[in-house]
């Protein structure tokens, strides 16, 4: 918890000295994301709204909350970094991404980590589609108990590895 903590502290320091140039740049991407979500084996709906903000030319650190429907309906928060790559010639922006998430479910929260990438695909004035791919761990420490249709289910700390196939819309403001 003190190693989290001080991730926290360190994100807001970074995010206080970037200020001024954070409005001066001002360039905002915001939308939506929804596809197929596999954890531990299992496959679920996975929808959302994200927004971003772009640092420079091609970075730019966004969050994003989702609705899963797998082991009841989780509520996901990911914040990222992202890196967009330029392709001379072509209009579109692959990337790449990495961050932490906070998985909202029963005997949680937890939290993982997801990295992967995509690439934006221009489809009018300031609107992409953005087919994507995450992956990665996400980790519940303890265990517990609780009531499910007049049962009682243990739940022990597992980890467990995410995978998520979607795609998104966006608009830049």
């Amino acid at each position: 918890m003190k190693t989290f903590r001080a991730m926290m502290v360190v994100v807001a320091l970074v995010v206080c000295c970037m200020a001024p140039e954070l409005q001066a740049q001002n360039r905002w991407v915001v939308g939506g994301n929804m596809g197929l979500s596999l954890f531990d084996g299992t496959a679920g709906f996975h929808v959302g709204p994200m927004g971003e903000l772009f640092l420079n030319k091609n970075l730019s650190v966004g969050s994003e909350f989702t609705i899963n429907t797998q082991g009841g309906t989780q509520a996901i928060w990911y914040s990222y970094g992202k890196y967009h790559f330029a392709i001379s010639g072509s209009k579109l922006r692959p990337y790449g991404d990495a961050g932490f998430l906070l998985d909202f479910a029963t005997g949680g929260p937890y939290f993982g980590f997801l990295f992967g990438g995509g690439v934006n695909i221009p489809m009018a004035n300031r609107l992409s589609i953005s087919p994507e791919l995450q992956m990665g761990p996400i980790f519940s420490v303890g265990g517990g108990s609780y009531s499910y249709g007049g049962f009682t289910v243990d739940v022990k700390g597992a980890t467990i590895f995410a995978v998520i196939i979607r795609g998104g819309v966006r608009y830049e403001l």
